[in-house]
């Protein structure tokens, strides 16, 4: 293992919540973004951006964890099934290897 990001979460429940826990590249050009004038030289999604977890609420037994990149756009994509996720403790764990695709 090369790399490991855990996050301890507490998920809500109701129609309109959308938490996320997401990595952004900080190489996008988005206009007002923090960064832009500094590093922005690509836009989203080649920038890069990983949701370690995206729940909604309208689908509240399922969370969605993704990779967007240029060449990879809408196509890494899991997601898991649990009775019983909002409410309740969650340990979350993003794993990285390197060389591996």
């Amino acid at each position: 293992m090369y790399g490991r990001v855990d996050v301890r979460a507490k998920l809500p429940s109701g129609a309109g919540t959308w938490p996320a826990i997401w990595m952004l590249g900080k190489n996008i050009n988005e206009p007002g973004g923090f960064f832009s004038n500094q590093f922005g030289t690509v836009s989203w999604p080649a920038c890069g951006e990983i949701d370690i977890m995206e729940h909604w609420g309208n689908n509240p037994n399922v969370i969605h964890g993704s990779i967007h990149t240029h060449s990879s756009f809408r196509k890494h994509h899991q997601h898991a099934n649990k009775n019983t996720l909002s409410g309740q403790q969650h340990l979350l764990c993003l794993f990285y290897r390197m060389g591996r695709n």
